[in-house]
């Protein structure tokens, strides 16, 4: 009995691991999908959030995306392309926007298609918890 306990906790002790890090790793992405079609924002920083007056890298992931495709957004860089993937860099000024939010649009053939909203936080704010 003792040893299916133990089992089961250790089951679950895992299960949690691999959600936690599952979790993780697509936390600072955001994706958009139609059909076949696929958009991948990802921010480099790890985070789902952006602050005002850094730089901050991302990248572009298209998979089935037509040539025409573009993005516009306060504060986006193009850095360069590589095969599927656009590579950029962010950095918003507060009087680049007018809401705590960075709009991406998403265009193909001249519609927009689609708006990532990344949450803008001032540059002091702490997003870490405290020591205890």
């Amino acid at each position: 009995m003792i040893s299916t306990m133990n089992r089961i906790f250790f089951i679950f002790v895992i299960l949690l691991v691999f959600l936690r890090c599952n979790k993780k790793t697509t936390k600072s992405s955001y994706i958009y999908k139609n059909g076949n079609m696929q958009i991948e924002f990802k921010l480099l920083n790890q985070n789902k959030y952006i602050k005002y007056n850094e730089k901050t890298y991302s990248l572009f992931i298209l998979k089935n995306i037509d040539p025409t495709f573009s993005f516009i957004g306060p504060g986006i860089k193009f850095i360069k392309r590589s095969n599927d993937t656009i590579y950029t860099t962010i950095f918003v000024k507060k009087e680049y926007v007018n809401q705590d939010t960075l709009n991406i649009k998403l265009i193909i053939k001249n519609k927009l298609v689609h708006i990532f909203k990344i949450p803008l936080l001032p540059p002091h704010y702490n997003t870490q918890l405290p020591q205890e």
